[in-house]
């Protein structure tokens, strides 16, 4: 349908609902499920050319979104915010291509981005992370790992006030931006393991580093950050670059330099 409404719209108060199955084209939205809600299965769906979301949820406690395909939305192809109850779930195995923003979580513990594939995010500019690939903001304890996220036009992975969470096992390339990049208020995150690399294409004003580190008390540890516009590894914040921890990642051929200055700590973070 062409018509100013989402193709499948679920009103608040439904306990459990599963969606499964088919094609949804155009529309305001592919699905949307305002809430309040407590659990939504939604797996196996083709959405294509809404004129928002692929997939909005917003006061939902807990869903599982699994193997769908969503191509070409002017705003985020998943978007799960609203406030309320904390969220927790599962995003996995599902594929995004050309949408405003990838992935954009919000409020979230325990929830597990796997093996999600993105391609081209930031083509539209609905939403408040347009061309950002995956985002955590106000996340805890969950789990980003084994995505592939290819030429978004801000940053690749974006992890916003959030806290104890581990990224592993992402490749992140092409990047208009940063490929992976922590913000200031974000501390206690494990980045292994994950490969950002050949990004900063976009001739952004600030990034372009393979890996960005805004926060404190984070581990980074066996990263693949080559070939980036900016620096291989960038703390940004010096008076807070002691506060974190590195060792065993290659960093090699980046305009930048393999490491970011690190300021007041007179050198690197330690080892």
């Amino acid at each position: 349908t062409g018509a100013g409404a989402p193709v499948i719209s679920v009103l608040g108060g439904v306990d459990h609902v599963t969606i499964h199955n088919g094609v949804l084209a155009s529309g305001t939205i592919g699905i949307e499920v305002p809430g309040p809600t407590r659990k939504v299965d939604i797996e196996d769906v083709k959405i294509h050319d809404p004129m928002a979301q692929g997939i909005r949820l917003g006061d939902v406690q807990g869903a599982a979104l699994r193997r769908n395909e969503i191509t070409d939305t002017p705003s985020e192809g998943i978007s799960w915010d609203g406030p309320g109850t904390v969220k927790h779930g599962t995003i996995e195995n599902n594929l995004l291509r050309r949408t405003s923003a990838g992935i954009v979580v919000n409020n979230c513990s325990s929830v597990a981005i796997l093996n999600n594939r993105l391609e081209e995010p930031g083509t539209g500019a609905g939403g408040a992370f347009s061309g950002f690939g995956i985002v955590l903001a106000s996340c805890q304890a969950s789990l980003v790992s084994e995505n592939t996220v290819e030429r978004s036009r801000v940053d690749g992975i974006f992890l916003v006030n959030s806290k104890g969470n581990k990224l592993f096992d992402n490749v992140v390339r092409s990047s208009g931006g940063n490929g992976i990049h922590i913000d200031g208020g974000s501390t206690d995150t494990l980045i292994l393991n994950n490969v950002a690399s050949g990004n900063g294409t976009g001739a952004l004003p600030t990034g372009g580093d393979g890996l960005m580190i805004e926060g404190t008390q984070s581990l980074i540890d066996r990263n693949l950050l080559n070939s980036n516009a900016g620096f291989g590894l960038h703390f940004c914040v010096p008076a807070l670059s002691c506060s974190n921890t590195f060792g065993r990642n290659m960093a090699r051929g980046n305009a930048g330099a393999v490491l970011g200055p690190c300021g007041v700590c007179g050198g690197a973070p330690a080892l």
